[in-house]
């Protein structure tokens, strides 16, 4: 009985260590995954904002020299245009600080948090 009892605890015991291994390497894949996705959406995300970035600007050199076309003096369609683009920046920037904040700590949550949701809700199916 006692050789049972204690073969029965080193079976615990060792079937125990196997299992928090088991469980800290799960964290540690999952967390390789989620920095992963964290990683490649906002890679993706940059991307996206400077090609749209790099339009824009195009887009304003073509506007600045129209202006200066129609003022027949290229510099100043660039003052008018610069001037207003600071004007706008500054008002943006008044406004939308906390938003911008808000909005960006909203998605990162996001983007960490669904996942987690998801593999909750799929282990207490299981």
């Amino acid at each position: 009985m006692k050789d049972n009892l204690t073969e029965d605890a080193e079976k615990l015991s060792k079937n125990l260590k196997e299992y928090v291994s088991a469980r800290i390497e799960l964290q540690k894949m999952t967390f390789v995954e989620e920095s992963a996705r964290v990683f490649s959406r906002f890679f993706s995300t940059t991307i996206i904002w400077l090609l749209v970035i790099l339009v824009l600007f195009f887009a304003f050199i073509g506007l600045a020299i129209l202006i200066g076309q129609w003022l027949e003096n290229p510099a100043f369609g660039f003052f008018i245009l610069a001037a207003g683009l600071v004007f706008f920046g500054l008002i943006f920037y008044l406004l939308s600080r906390k938003w911008i904040e808000q909005s960006v700590l909203s998605n990162i949550y996001n983007m960490v948090f669904s996942q987690k949701k998801m593999q909750q809700d799929e282990d207490e199916e299981e």
